[in-house]
C-alpha cells in the first residue's frame, strides 16, 4: 500500500506543474492519499463492518462502496474554508425578515451563527441532503484520521479526491500545533463529475475551489 501510495506521489509532482518541489501542497496531496488508502482499507475489511454496523447500515450499503475503485484519484480539488461573513451577508440582503431578526440578537449570538459552519458541517450536511439518509450514515462508520508532523498549515482547507468508480473522499485538514490532522469522509452526492459542479455544491458556503490535479 505505501509503495502504490510513494508511485503516486511521484506521478502527481509531474502532474501538477504549480507543484514546486516537496512543497505544502505536496505533503497535503501525499497525506490525503494516506487517509483515502485507508478508507478503502476499511470498506473492504469485513471485520471492521461486522464490529461497527449498526441497525442504521447494510451490507447492501457497504457494497456500493466496496465495488469502487480507490487506487488513484482521477481529480483533485482544493476547498477552502467558508466566508461565513459574505454568506450571511449575502442571505440577509436576499430577505430583509431575516435582517431583522440578526439585528435583534447580540454580538455573542452573532459570533455564535457566524462561526457555526465549518468544513465539516458543510460535508455533514451535503451527506445528509440524500435523499438515503441510511446511506449517508454510513459515513459515521466510515472515516479516518491521522496526524501528520511533515508539514504546517495556518487554516483549515479540503481535499476532494474523485475517482474513476469510487464514491468521492473529502479530506480535511486541520491545523494542530505544529502538526496537522487530517479527517476523511466519503462525500455522498452525485454532483462531482466537474469543476462547475463542485462550486455550485459549495458556492452557498461561499468556499473557494480549484482543481490542483488532474489524471
Amino acid at each position: 500500500m505505501k509503495n502504490k501510495i510513494k508511485i503516486l506521489i511521484t506521478i502527481l509532482c509531474f502532474s501538477i506543474t504549480f507543484l514546486v518541489g516537496c512543497n505544502i501542497e505536496n505533503k497535503l496531496l501525499q497525506n490525503g492519499l494516506e487517509i483515502t488508502s485507508l478508507l478503502e482499507e476499511m470498506v473492504k475489511s469485513d471485520s471492521y463492518f461486522k464490529l461497527y454496523a449498526n441497525s442504521f447500515t447494510t451490507e447492501t450499503q457497504r457494497k456500493k462502496f466496496i465495488a469502487s475503485d480507490y487506487d488513484t484519484p482521477i481529480k483533485i480539488y482544493s476547498i477552502s474554508e467558508p466566508d461565513n461573513n459574505l454568506a450571511i451577508k449575502e442571505e440577509l440582503e436576499k430577505d430583509t425578515s431575516l435582517k431583522e431578526n440578526w439585528d435583534k440578537l447580540s454580538d455573542e449570538l452573532k459570533e455564535q451563527l457566524t462561526n457555526r459552519n465549518s468544513l465539516f458541517s458543510i460535508i455533514n450536511t451535503i451527506n445528509f441532503s440524500n435523499p438515503d439518509l441510511n446511506y449517508a450514515s454510513i459515513t459515521h462508520i466510515y472515516y479516518a484520521e491521522k496526524v501528520f508532523s511533515n508539514c504546517k498549515i495556518q487554516k483549515s482547507i479540503c481535499y476532494l479526491y474523485t475517482f474513476e468508480t469510487g464514491t468521492p473522499i473529502a479530506v480535511i485538514f486541520t491545523p494542530l500545533n505544529n502538526k496537522i490532522k487530517a479527517t476523511g469522509y466519503f462525500l455522498i452526492t452525485e454532483k462531482t463529475k466537474t469543476l462547475s459542479e463542485i462550486r455550485n455544491l459549495f458556492e452557498p458556503y461561499k468556499c473557494e475551489v480549484k482543481v490542483v490535479f488532474e489524471k
